[in-house]
């Protein structure tokens, strides 16, 4: 499920109520139990309710702003490998799909946290992605390499490593998958094999400096136009972000990493965002400033600026739940 949510004062509250409010793709619900209604006093109120898409065009391509000739193909705005579903897919030409996953998302899998909290949802660590590790083997020694997941039947699986060629000390090493003959092998020349791990543990890396910035603002981009539509989307304000899917930043973007959800609740967003959902927000009160953002399972989150946007934009978040995700906080 979707949600959406946003601040409101009274007289607001009513003619949404009634169908009379329909900005932005964001269409009312009849049903009145479908709303939650938070009164904040002095006359406003935060209103939440199910987010049903915006007008998107099937013909439309929101991350180079075109109608391209050969139509357009699926798209997961939130990628595949941390859980992403059908539930936010939208079109996009086939050449910014190909970039988007080669440029763009690839930083995502390669986010061990992001990965490890996906776990659940089908989405396994993959050897390839090379997410850094230590292995402790039954002998004592002590391996760096990389950790990844083995599928061994339905909603199971196990924990495996592969070892660096050259460890720090010096020593090195082949996996028996990698070797033919033992036998033939120089003497200094280790053989890893499956039994021999005792354990083995993967690095949470801070998303400073992991290239996820253009992931974030991809994220941000396309979920504003699953919510927003393609009318709103197509605002100039929007191509900066575009911009951001070509390998290089805007200068007039700011990506900042928040710490935690404490931290990010404190800010004057629609509602609260919770743990392990998928979120983003955006508002541009001013006509200059975009302030919005993106939260992936509560854990990774990104405050998103654009200076210089050139057009007001009513504030709008999305949440989408990741029911899969253990409901724990640690």
């Amino acid at each position: 499920m979707v949600i959406g949510s946003r601040s409101v004062s009274a007289s607001e509250y009513g003619a949404e109520m009634t169908g009379q409010l329909n900005s932005n793709g964001i269409a009312p619900i009849d049903d009145e139990d479908d709303f939650k209604f938070e009164d904040l006093g002095d006359g406003m109120a935060i209103v939440t309710y199910p987010v049903d898409r915006g007008a998107c065009d099937d013909r439309y391509c929101p991350y180079c702003n075109s109608c391209p000739l050969d139509g357009v193909t699926d798209e997961h705005v939130y990628p595949q490998s941390i859980g992403g579903d059908g539930r936010t897919v939208i079109g996009v030409c086939k050449r910014c799909n190909n970039k988007a996953g080669a440029n763009v998302d690839v930083w995502v899998s390669r986010q061990s946290w992001l990965k490890s909290l996906a776990f659940r949802s089908g989405n396994l660590m993959k050897r390839h992605e090379e997410h850094e590790s230590t292995a402790k083997l039954k002998d004592g020694r002590m391996l760096v390499g990389h950790f990844y997941w083995i599928n061994v039947g339905k909603n199971a699986a196990r924990p495996a490593f592969q070892p660096l060629k050259t460890q720090p000390d010096g020593s090195k090493w082949i996996t028996e998958h990698a070797c033919q003959d033992s036998a033939k092998l120089p003497a200094d020349i280790n053989v890893y094999s499956e039994d021999m791990l005792d354990k083995a543990s993967f690095k949470l890396q801070l998303p400073e400096g992991a290239g996820l910035e253009s992931a974030m603002i991809k994220i941000l981009l396309g979920m504003s136009y699953w919510g927003r539509g393609v009318e709103a989307i197509m605002l100039p304000g929007f191509d900066v972000m575009r911009n951001c899917l070509k390998g290089e930043m805007d200068p007039r973007v700011t990506v900042s990493w928040i710490d935690s959800l404490e931290t990010l609740n404190k800010k004057e967003l629609p509602c609260e965002v919770m743990i392990n959902n998928h979120t983003v927000w955006g508002e541009c009160a001013d006509g200059q400033t975009f302030i919005g953002g993106v939260s992936l399972f509560g854990r990774i989150i990104a405050e998103i600026i654009i200076n210089g946007f050139g057009a007001v934009l009513p504030g709008r978040m999305c949440s989408t739940e990741n029911p899969w995700v253990p409901n724990r906080t640690t």
